[in-house]
């Protein structure tokens, strides 16, 4: 299950992860920098019988232009996955949004008001 969430307003991306996220005991977190295809195949692959459903957030990840393709190979697959991925992005394209339109139970942009300004530590 895919969730794309996107937009400058940082805080109400993030309640709208955290609603999501309340409902798993773990959740695995991957960025742009931190990527690694093979650690994401093995995360996206997991299903077991006995253990839950993960939950995979990743941010920026789009960013990345190898992650990017690699992740966009395998949309169909992470759809039909029993993992549930939440990919949070700053902006995105209209084809990104497109894209994660046909796939994702929920694509949804959050923007700050105009002249507001969020900025992370």
């Amino acid at each position: 299950m895919i969730y794309f969430f996107y937009g400058t307003d940082l805080e109400k991306r993030a309640e709208a992860r955290d609603h999501i996220a309340c409902s798993f005991d773990s959740q695995l977190e991957m960025n742009d920098v931190s990527w690694d295809a093979e650690k994401f195949e093995n995360m996206a692959k997991s299903n077991s019988l006995f253990a839950p459903k993960q939950l995979i957030i990743l941010e920026n990840i789009l960013e990345n232009p190898e992650a990017k393709d690699f992740i966009f190979d395998r949309l169909d697959n992470l759809k039909e996955s029993e993992n549930v991925f939440i990919f949070l992005e700053k902006k995105a394209l209209k084809d990104t949004v497109t894209k994660f339109g046909k796939y994702a139970k929920e694509v949804k942009e959050f923007t700050g008001a105009k002249g507001k300004e969020y900025k992370v530590d």
